[in-house]
C-alpha cells in the first residue's frame, strides 16, 4: 500500500502498477506484456512511460514517487488459466485411453486363455505322459522365457514323416523299424534330444507304454534320450532276439518264393543286426549272390569287385530273363496240346 492509501502489487516478471480504490484504474495487456519484458510501463492520462523504474500513482494526473510496494503473488492472466485447463483435459483423455487399452488387452488375453484351455483339454484326454506344453527356444532349444510350443505340433510332424505308434508287439524287426523311423524324423525336424525323447514317449502305446512307466523310475525326475535308447535296446534288442536274426540272415535265400526286390528288402532288414556285415560290403555282395535262385544266377553276370547295388542290378537282370524264359516255355507247351 502506498502513502495515498492505494494498493500496488508486483508482477514476478516485471513491475506493473495495479491500483484499487478511488481514482482511475487504467492498465492494459500491453502494459503487462512490457512489464514481463523487464521494463515498467504506466498509463497516466493517455501517456505510457516506458523509461521510469519507479511506480507511478496517479490521481488527478499528479506524480508521486512510491515507497517500496507490497508484493502479492502473481496469479497469471486468463490465457495461463485456459492453457492449464487444456493440459488437464488432455491428460484426462490420455488416461481414459490407457484404461480402455488395458481393458481390451485383458479381454483379448482372456479369450486366448479360454480357446487354449479348450484345445489343450481336448488333446490331453488321449495322453498318458507328462504335460502337453513345453518352454522352448528356436530349433527346439529350451529356456523358461521362450515361446510356448505344444508338443502335439512336433508329434503331428513326426507322424507325417512316417513315425507310427509302437505297442511292443512283434519281433525285433518291428522295434528296429520303429526306432529307425523315429531317428530319421527327428533328424529332419532338427529336434533336440529332449524333444526327441518327448515325441518317442508319446508314440508308445499299450505294453510299450506300461514298460516305459516302470523303466524310467530308476532315473528319477531327469530322464535323457540316451537313457531311453539304452532301456529300449535292452528290452527289445535282447541277445536272444539278435541271435535269432543272425541265424535267419545266415540261412536267407530266395527259395523260389521271393522276388529279387523282396530279397533285397529282407537282406537289408536283417543286416542291421549284424554290424560286421554292414561294414564289409564284399561279404554282403557274396552273401546276396549266393542267396539268389540258381536260375537267376545262371542268367546274371557276376562282375569282379561288384558293389551291393551292382549285384542287385545283376539279380534283377537274371530274374527278368528267367521270367521271359518261363513264359516262352508255357506258350510252347500250350501249342503242343
Amino acid at each position: 500500500m502506498d502513502r495515498g492509501g492505494r494498493i500496488t502489487r508486483r508482477n514476478p516478471t516485471g513491475r506493473v502498477p495495479v491500483e484499487t480504490g478511488q481514482g482511475s484504474r487504467r492498465t492494459s495487456r500491453a502494459s503487462r506484456g512490457a512489464g514481463r519484458g523487464g521494463r515498467s510501463q504506466t498509463v497516466s492520462d493517455g501517456h505510457v512511460d516506458t523509461e521510469s523504474e519507479t511506480y507511478w500513482s496517479y490521481e488527478d494526473s499528479t506524480y508521486q514517487p512510491e515507497t517500496e510496494p507490497v508484493e502479492t503473488p502473481y496469479e497469471g492472466d486468463d490465457d495461463d488459466v485456459s492453457d492449464e485447463e487444456g493440459e488437464n483435459d488432455s491428460l484426462a483423455r490420455i488416461e481414459a485411453l490407457l484404461q480402455q487399452y488395458q481393458r481390451e488387452r485383458e479381454e483379448r488375453r482372456e479369450r486366448r486363455r479360454r480357446r487354449g484351455g479348450r484345445t489343450s483339454g481336448g488333446a490331453s484326454r488321449g495322453r498318458s505322459h507328462g504335460d502337453s506344453r513345453a518352454h522352448i527356444e528356436p530349433h527346439g532349444g529350451r529356456g523358461d522365457g521362450g515361446p510356448i510350443i505344444r508338443i502335439s505340433k512336433y508329434l503331428k510332424e513326426a507322424r507325417d514323416l512316417g513315425c507310427k505308434p509302437f505297442n511292443g508287439a512283434g519281433d525285433i524287426s518291428v522295434a528296429a523299424e520303429w526306432i529307425k523311423r523315429l531317428n530319421e524324423a527327428a533328424l529332419d525336424m532338427q529336434l533336440t534330444p529332449e524333444f526327441k525323447l518327448r515325441v518317442a514317449v508319446r508314440l508308445l502305446e499299450g505294453m510299450a507304454s506300461t514298460w516305459w512307466d516302470g523303466a524310467k523310475g530308476k532315473y528319477g525326475n531327469v530322464v535323457t534320450w540316451e537313457n531311453f535308447r539304452q532301456e529300449f535296446f535292452a528290452q527289445y534288442y535282447s541277445d536272444f532276439e539278435v541271435n535269432n536274426k543272425r541265424r535267419e540272415y545266415a540261412l536267407l535265400t530266395q527259395g523260389g518264393k521271393m522276388t529279387v526286390r523282396q530279397l533285397e528288402h529282407k537282406f537289408r532288414e536283417l543286416a542291421e543286426f549284424i554290424p560286421e556285415y554292414v561294414c564289409d560290403e564284399n561279404r554282403m555282395v557274396n552273401h546276396f549272390w549266393d542267396a539268389l535262385d540258381l536260375e537267376v544266377r545262371e542268367r546274371a553276370t557276376q562282375l569282379p569287385n561288384m558293389t551291393f547295388s551292382q549285384v542287385v542290378e545283376q539279380g534283377l537282370k537274371g530274374e527278368k530273363e528267367w521270367e521271359e524264359r518261363k513264359m516262352k516255355n508255357a506258350e510252347e507247351a500250350k501249342k503242343r496240346k
